[in-house]
C-alpha cells in the first residue's frame, strides 16, 4: 500500500499525513477527512492529493484499503530485497540529511560530554556508535536502561544523541525532559520527523523507511541509522583535524 515508489513522490506536507496515518493506525478507519486534516494541520485538498498519489480516488477508498492493509499485516512477509535497502539510502541522498549531520556533528565537536541513549535494538546501535567514535579517539558513553539514575547534574556542554525508531518511547521522552533542565543539546535519530522526541531535539535526523513488524516485534531495518551514526563520527573527526 505504501510502496517506496509512491512514498518518494510525496511532498513534506503529504509525508506528514503519512507519518500520522501509520502512527495512528487504529484511529484512521473511523476518522472523517476534516478530522484528519485538523490533526495534521493541513487542508482537506492536501489529504485528497495524498490519497490520489497513493492511487486512490478519495479518502473513503483510502480508508477502506487501509483497513484491509492492517488486517493483512497480521501475516506480514519479511522483505530482504537488496533493492529495498538501496532505495532507502537513495531517498536519504536527496534529502537535507547532509546538512543535519553537519549541524549535529558540530554540536558533538563543541561538547565536553557525549552520551548516546537508546532502548532495545536502538541500545545496540548506541553501543556501536560509542565503539565507532572510539576508533577516532573520541570518548563517549551510552545509556540503555530506562531506570538509569536521572537526578545527576550533567555539564552544560553535554550532548545527548537519542536513537529511537518511533520517536515516541515514553521512558526515553522522560529522560530527555530531565536532561533538558541542564541546558545541554539533544540530537535525535528517528524514522520520522513528526514525533515527540524530534520536537524536543535541537537537531532531528529522520531516515524514512517503511516500518516492518512481526506481531509486536519491530523489525524495521536499521541500516540507515548505522549510515547516519558513521557519517556523524567521520564528520566529528574531520572537525577535530581542522581545529
Amino acid at each position: 500500500m505504501f510502496s517506496h515508489e509512491k512514498l518518494k513522490d510525496l511532498n513534506p506536507l503529504e509525508m506528514d499525513i503519512y507519518e500520522y496515518v501509520i502512527t495512528h493506525k487504529e484511529e484512521i478507519p473511523s476518522m472523517r477527512i476534516r478530522e484528519l486534516a485538523k490533526a495534521v494541520n493541513v487542508s482537506t485538498s492536501t489529504i485528497l492529493r495524498f490519497c490520489n498519489k497513493l492511487g486512490y480516488a478519495g479518502f473513503t477508498e483510502f480508508k477502506i484499503r487501509f483497513e484491509m492493509f492492517l488486517e493483512a499485516k497480521e501475516e506480514v512477509s519479511v522483505q530482504s530485497d537488496i533493492h529495498l535497502a538501496i532505495a532507502n539510502l537513495e531517498r536519504m541522498a536527496v534529502s537535507d540529511i547532509d546538512q543535519k549531520i553537519i549541524q549535529a556533528s558540530q554540536y558533538i565537536h563543541d561538547s565536553t560530554n557525549i552520551v548516546f541513549l537508546g532502548l532495545g535494538s536502538s541500545a545496540i546501535l548506541c553501543k556501536y556508535a560509542v565503539r565507532f567514535l572510539f576508533s577516532f579517539g573520541i570518548v563517549s558513553s551510552y545509556v540503555d536502561d530506562p531506570y538509569y539514575p536521572q537526578d545527576i547534574r550533567f555539564p552544560e556542554e553535554t550532548v545527548f544523541i537519542i536513537v529511537s525508531v518511533s520517536g515516541d518511547t515514553p521512558d526515553t521522552i522522560q529522560f530527555i525532559n530531565n536532561f533538558k533542565k541542564h541546558h545541554g543539546k539533544v540530537i535525535s535519530i528517528t524514522n520520522y520527523a513528526n514525533n515527540t522526541i524530534s520536537r524536543l531535539s535541537d537537531v532531528n535526523i529522520p531516515y524514512y523507511v517503511h516500518p516492518e513488524f512481526i506481531g509486536l516485534s519491530n523489525i524495521t531495518t536499521q541500516v540507515p541509522v548505522i549510515y547516519i551514526l558513521e557519517s556523524i563520527g567521520k564528520q566529528v573527526y574531520k572537525l577535530s583535524l581542522e581545529k
